[in-house]
């Protein structure tokens, strides 16, 4: 069978396993947010959405000092209806919240959406709150610098931000006036605190609204992490070299090793060093341990072979592989420099 068909029928069968892991934890795409098209050209977009207050660096500025701001720009927006959203993301689950005067909306969404959706669909829900309640002119408070600078983007808005874009421009048709306006969170702005707490609450509140909704971004993360599970399992029942090496799919952590103690470490970790596997270029018998009369092979090497038993226990190598050839490889590198292996790898 040929490199081409081997690898054709592994994809397939990687693909047969994600369809059935799928299914098995009943995932539904039933609520995506769906991309629409634009209501009105890019070029006669009209979206009041104001970050102005973020030029001031929130670690060199007071909370004080963004009250004070907050008050400026709020006094400008008297006659306009206050409305405050936020979302929450923990452990728990997501959950988002609009506060409006003397209405209170909780949102539960699903554990997988992120934190981002969970801030648009706040907004996505004070939109509606002014359409439901006949709000003329309304201003829109949100700690979400990240949402407000999409829901900006007219030209290549994401999903989200295109469904919001739209439900403004139909308010707007309506002659509804809306300004959002960017604040900073947890600088004890009242009515930012209250959406805050109550987007905390909506995770575990039996009132909160159950939201069904999922972007596009989210789904993908999913069929992400169901894919890494699969991996990750078919790694864990794998009977290779690597394996015994590595039992996870996580990338080794950064450290700072140079490039030739990197190379190194690699070889030593795939099993394939010239020491071990030069002979395959030479085309003769494998290499056997003149000491010891094994086969000559890494793990030979760093945890059996009786010639280099002293330096094992100066460097306080293992009788494990893994564990010397590990996150850790300080010892090892001295080992082999000891022993002036590290000419041979």
């Amino acid at each position: 069978m040929t490199t081409a068909s081997r690898r054709a029928l592994n994809s397939q069968k990687i693909m047969e396993n994600i369809k059935d892991t799928l299914k098995k934890i009943n995932f539904s795409h039933i609520g995506m947010i769906t991309r629409e098209n634009a209501l009105v050209p890019p070029w006669t977009a009209k979206l009041d959405i104001n970050l102005e207050i973020n030029i001031l660096q929130k670690n060199v500025t007071l909370p004080h000092t963004y009250r004070q701001y907050f008050m400026q720009i709020r006094e400008l927006f008297k006659d306009y209806t206050e409305i405050y959203t936020d979302g929450s993301k923990s452990d728990k689950g997501v959950g988002a919240a609009v506060a409006c005067q003397d209405t209170e909306i909780m949102l539960r969404l699903p554990n997988e959406c992120s934190i981002y959706t969970a801030e648009a669909q706040a907004i996505i829900q004070a939109l509606d709150l002014i359409k439901n309640k006949n709000i003329q002119k309304a201003i829109i408070f949100s700690d979400s610098l990240s949402t407000l600078k999409s829901i900006q983007n007219s030209i290549r808005p994401n999903e989200i931000a295109r469904t919001i874009q739209n439900q403004i421009y139909t308010l707007q048709k309506e002659n509804i006036i809306i300004q959002i306006i960017w604040i900073p969170s947890h600088t004890n702005i009242i009515g930012n605190e209250r959406a805050d707490k109550l987007a905390k609450e909506a995770i575990v509140s039996p009132n909160a609204i159950q939201c069904q909704v999922y972007s596009i971004a989210d789904i993908k993360q999913i069929i992400k992490k169901t894919i890494l599970n699969i991996w990750q399992n078919e790694w864990k029942s794998s009977n290779t070299k690597l394996n015994e090496i590595k039992n996870h799919i996580l990338p080794w952590p950064n450290n700072t090793l140079t490039r030739k103690e990197e190379v190194v470490i690699n070889r030593l970790r795939i099993g394939h060093t010239r020491l071990t596997h030069a002979f395959l270029m030479k085309k003769e018998d494998p290499p056997i341990c003149p000491t010891c009369n094994d086969p000559m092979t890494v793990k030979h090497i760093i945890n059996d072979c009786r010639k280099y038993e002293l330096q094992r226990q100066k460097y306080n190598l293992t009788n494990h592989i893994a564990e010397n050839l590990n996150i850790d490889t300080t010892n090892v590198l001295k080992f082999l420099r000891d022993t002036e292996l590290h000419k041979k790898i």
